[in-house]
């Protein structure tokens, strides 16, 4: 061997003994798990873990006290932790807070004396969140429509954390408590920024206010909760409705109005104080005659337009439907009615003639008297068209008069009297058919021809009696009637009385004109009606009067010839034989009837002819039992007056002898 110092060399002899040991076995580390998470502010020098191998090796330098650790990796780990190669504790040897790795692999290597070696792997997770995250303004306020976009900015939380690097002073947001917030509203959790999850006009409740309540956490590890809450209040604003200041709009003008004639200004009111909502637009939306009607949003009127086909038209009033929409969404609306009266009806009826007639009292009834006529000179009906009547009127006027409302024919309605009246002053009401009407008074004068008097009879009935054997030609009464002179009298009717009795026309003097006896009636009471009749100024006048003819009938009894009637017979007379003949007279002139009054002995043996008054044998007189007898005769005639019966009798007795 040789050795070599400064310069010199020198040989000098050595013995080297080589002894072989074998190394049998290799470190291995505890199955233990070395993961451990640090805080990011641990002090440098501070222990962080510590490894443990084993080396099954009996001898001391190549076993368990052989073996020695250090840092083989990963990446920067060597730099940032140091390893005690004896004990195998890792301990920091550079801050971690200018590192900004949260977690770092450090490989271990195990090696034993004889260099076998082993390797794990430890990871150290670094937190970093040191610090809860806190909400420094904790009141949040909005203000927002009903309309508001989803998805769209409404207000933006904000935290505070003391950590100054990411994730761990980066934080999450979320909703929590109130369900309508929560259902209506969302927060974006990594911005903060509230905005409109669902349409608010889908929220039937439609509240004023949200309340949502926020919570947050950092996005460390482990995450750190916020150490407070916010509150976000949101104000939703909903649309009101316009509405204008009347519901209807009245308005009048002429038939011969221009074009852009202002007809109405209308007032809307919107109580809303944002844009759209307070937007207005008023339209025509409706009724039988926009064409006629235009709208000035700017100016808020309501001007006519077409005029000239208005002209034509007869209508005298239009309706239409105006509306007023904001700019909400739906947006919201209010109506009204304008109502435009056309003054049509310019012209007022004119009486056409002077209307003077004179008529007699007589005039019929319902006949036309006079035709009042008036003209009105509007182009079309019902302006045009007149009607009359005899409005306010005199009641005696309208007892007598009535008037034909589409002619303005006038005709009596009640006979006029005789006398008394001389004429009529009539106001007749022509009147058009126009909204409002017009009307004029026309004047009619009618004069009325009566008599001067009225024909009547002194005495308007009379009552007399007398016999039926009053002679033909006899005067029984003078009937008289005024005024006179020139009054004709006649006898009308049908009764039997005009065949017995008859009136002197000029005289009026009532007499008999055929024998009452012949009257085969009988009757007791004749009914004579007698006419007068007399030729006035206007009219042929009449009156009529009755007379009541009382007749007395059958005032005479019979009369015989003789008193006595005697007369001598043979007993042998054959039956039927006549043996007296009995005679009787009546003044009265009535027809005699004879009968046996009451039989004495021997009177049955005769029998009597009631017509003839002749008496005859009824028996054989061989068989009578006395010479003498007397029969008694009943003279009687019956009285054929209707409704009475009534006998005359008279009793006479015959003396016969055989």
């Amino acid at each position: 061997m040789e050795a070599v110092d400064g310069g010199r060399l020198v040989s000098v002899p050595i013995t080297v003994i080589v002894n072989f040991t074998r190394d049998q076995y290799s470190p291995v580390f505890s199955t233990a798990s070395c993961d451990q998470p640090i805080s990011a502010n641990i002090n440098t020098g501070t222990l962080v873990l510590t490894v443990t191998a084993t080396d099954n090796d009996t001898l001391p330098r190549f076993g368990t006290a052989s073996v020695r650790y250090s840092l083989i990796g990963d990446d920067g780990a060597p730099s940032i932790f140091n390893i005690d190669g004896t004990n195998g504790q890792i301990t920091v040897q550079s801050g971690l807070i200018s590192n900004s790795a949260d977690i770092y692999k450090l490989i271990v290597e195990a090696r034993d004396g004889l260099g076998k070696t082993a390797v794990k792997v430890c990871t150290v997770t670094v937190t970093r969140n040191l610090n809860d995250p806190r909400f420094d303004v904790v009141t949040y306020n909005a203000r927002i429509l009903e309309t508001q976009p989803i998805g769209v900015l409404v207000t933006q939380v904000r935290i505070a954390d003391a950590d100054t690097s990411a994730p761990s002073n980066q934080s999450n947001f979320s909703l929590s408590e109130n369900a309508d917030c929560i259902e209506y509203m969302q927060i974006n959790e990594f911005s903060g920024i509230i905005s409109v999850k669902k349409d608010l006009r889908l929220n039937l409740a439609r509240p004023t206010l949200y309340t949502c309540t926020i919570t947050a956490s950092d996005r460390g590890v482990p995450p750190r909760s916020a150490t407070n809450t916010a509150t976000a209040t949101v104000i939703v604003v909903y649309n009101t409705a316009p509405y204008f200041d009347k519901e209807v709009y009245i308005t009048n003008i002429s038939r011969t109005v221009t074009d852009n004639t202002l007809l109405v200004t209308y007032a809307v009111t919107d109580n809303d104080v944002d844009t759209p909502f307070n937007s207005l637009f008023v339209y025509i939306s409706g009724g039988n005659s926009a064409r006629f009607f235009r709208v000035d949003n700017q100016l808020k009127q309501i001007f006519v337009k077409n005029t000239a086909d208005m002209a034509l038209e007869s209508d005298s009033k239009y309706e239409v439907f105006i509306t007023v929409v904001d700019g909400g969404s739906p947006p919201l609306n209010d109506s009204a009615v304008v109502t435009l009266y056309v003054t049509r009806n310019i012209a007022t009826p004119t009486c056409v003639n002077q209307n003077i007639v004179t008529i007699n009292y007589t005039k019929p009834l319902g006949v036309p008297v006079v035709v009042v006529n008036a003209t009105d000179a509007d182009p079309v009906p019902p302006m045009n068209t007149v009607t009359y009547s005899l409005v306010n009127s005199a009641p005696h006027i309208l007892q007598y008069w009535l008037i034909d409302p589409s002619t303005g024919s006038l005709s009596l309605r009640a006979p006029l009297p005789s006398s008394g009246v001389s004429g009529f002053q009539i106001q007749v009401v022509a009147r058009d058919g126009g909204f409002p009407s017009l009307s004029s008074t026309c004047s009619v004068q009618i004069n009325v021809n009566t008599d001067s008097d009225r024909l009547r009879f002194d005495v308007d009935n009379r009552a007399l009696s007398m016999t039926e054997t009053t002679g033909v030609n006899t005067a029984i009464v003078t009937m008289s009637a005024s005024p006179t002179p020139d009054i004709t009298f006649s006898v009308i009717g049908t009764d039997t009385a005009p065949t017995y009795f008859s009136v002197v026309p000029g005289t009026g003097q009532v007499t008999v004109i055929r024998d009452l006896r012949s009257d085969p009636a009988k009757r007791l009471q004749y009914i004579l009606l007698v006419k007068a009749t007399k030729t006035f100024q206007v009219t042929t006048q009449e009156a009529t009067s009755t007379i009541t003819i009382n007749v007395l009938r059958n005032i005479n009894g019979p009369v015989l010839s003789k008193s006595i009637y005697e007369t001598t017979i043979n007993n042998g007379a054959f039956i039927g034989m006549s043996t007296i003949q009995i005679s009787a007279t009546d003044a009265d002139n009535d027809t005699l009837s004879y009968t046996v009054q009451a039989p004495t002995i021997g009177s049955d043996y005769f029998s009597v002819s009631a017509t003839t008054g002749l008496i005859s044998v009824a028996r054989p007189l061989s068989t009578i039992p006395v010479n003498t007898t007397q029969v008694g005769l009943l003279i009687s005639y019956l009285s054929m007056i209707p409704g009475a019966s009534q006998i005359h009798q008279i009793q006479y007795y015959t003396c016969l002898t055989y």
